[in-house]
């Protein structure tokens, strides 16, 4: 509502100093660099800064030695995608959850748990299934692992 994703970008940057990049992508569209270690305070942020509360999903992407995680939210307010970005390492993929701060990602979490191995830490449901069989071996990689 009258405020651009350039002003949007540099306002989150004094508002949030745990934000190490933030670029527009395209129109309406914003890419925030953070911290494995600061994205629960990152995220929590922006969604009461900029009512984005509306999590579309969580992306991975793998890297070879780290997994890329992209949290994508979304502003009605402000009528913008804020896409929160980080990495953790590959041979010990663990972020702490974001759960706390918006419910709804208990179900992306334990998508990305399944396909890519990635724990989240205090998202209960890290020891249930949700894309693959129950008996899938534990001794093979998660299937989107490269």
């Amino acid at each position: 509502m009258g405020i651009t994703p350039e002003e949007i970008c540099k306002d989150l940057k004094d508002k949030v100093k745990e934000i190490e990049k933030c670029e527009k992508m395209a129109p309406n569209q914003l890419l925030v660099t953070t911290s494995s270690d600061k994205i629960c305070e990152v995220i929590e942020k922006i969604s009461n800064n900029y009512n984005a509360y509306h999590l579309s999903t969580i992306s991975a992407v793998d890297l070879g030695k780290e997994i890329e995680l992209n949290y994508h939210l979304f502003s009605y307010k402000y009528m913008v995608d804020i896409t929160v970005r980080c990495s953790i390492p590959k041979d010990n993929p663990r972020i702490k959850s974001i759960i706390d701060v918006i419910p709804g990602a208990i179900l992306y979490e334990m998508e990305v748990h399944d396909l890519f191995g990635v724990y989240f830490e205090g998202n209960p449901n890290m020891n249930e299934r949700l894309i693959l069989p129950e008996d899938w071996p534990e001794d093979l990689p998660p299937p989107l692992w490269k």
